[in-house]
């Protein structure tokens, strides 16, 4: 490998270290990597990364409005490289002067002076978290070296990746339970209240509540929330 490549990966590998260090977020590490392989990957002159949310495709960092543009491109049409990439996890190579798969993507491809494509999925055989495209005007297709840099980049991206989706899964997951343990609380408060004025069970005290729901078209937390707030302003509570 030239030195040129082993300077970018190098710069990758450092770029990783920033981020899993908390040093930088995860969108100025793809920024830097995107940057990197640009620099780095032969014939490489465009560069963007997917990720899925959810499974819907975006593009958080891009190094052009070109390589932006191919790749909503490809998510409006549901298809292209990128999106190839990602479901079958393996490389997708696209030359465009031969390339009859993706019409509505090649004909943006030869607008934008694009001649060949290297999309990298992100992730393991098991989970793809999106993929590194490589945007080239110069050649019309890339060499075995260039395949060779942009995988080791995507493995870099894809650790990245893999721990910004468990760190996002595992916050919401944090947050939902956050949300439930606030519900129950003042659901139960709100039952309270009810068995007080209205000299009930806990099972009657939250039919109350259901049928409140119902009648109103709000969610139960809604209902309970309103009944604590007025019974907070009374005066003495009462």
């Amino acid at each position: 490998m030239a030195d040129t490549g082993s300077d970018g990966l190098d710069g990758g590998r450092e770029a990783l270290r920033r981020f899993l260090a908390g040093e930088d977020s995860l969108e100025m590490m793809l920024e830097r990597v995107a940057l990197i392989a640009t620099e780095t990957v032969p014939g490489c002159d465009l560069a963007s990364i997917t990720m899925l949310k959810r499974g819907t495709p975006a593009t958080p960092v891009c190094t052009d409005k070109a390589a932006l543009a191919l790749d909503e491109t490809q998510y409006e049409a549901g298809d292209g490289p990128c999106l190839a990439a990602i479901r079958h996890r393996g490389v997708e190579e696209v030359s465009i002067a031969v390339e009859r798969r993706w019409p509505p993507f090649t004909s943006e491809a030869r607008k934008r002076g694009v001649q060949s494509v290297l999309s990298v999925p992100l992730g393991d055989p098991e989970v793809v978290h999106g993929a590194l495209n490589l945007y080239s005007r110069s050649r019309p297709e890339y060499d075995d070296a260039a395949r060779t840099i942009a995988c080791l980049f995507a493995d870099q991206v894809g650790i990245a990746a893999a721990n910004a989706s468990a760190y996002a899964e595992a916050y919401e997951l944090s947050h939902q339970l956050r949300e439930a343990m606030e519900s129950r609380a003042v659901i139960e408060q709100a039952k309270g209240i009810l068995i007080a004025a209205q000299r009930c069970t806990p099972e009657q005290a939250f039919d109350i509540l259901k049928r409140a729901s119902q009648n109103q078209n709000r969610k139960v937390r809604a209902v309970a929330v309103e009944i604590v707030e007025r019974h907070a302003g009374r005066p003495n509570g009462s």
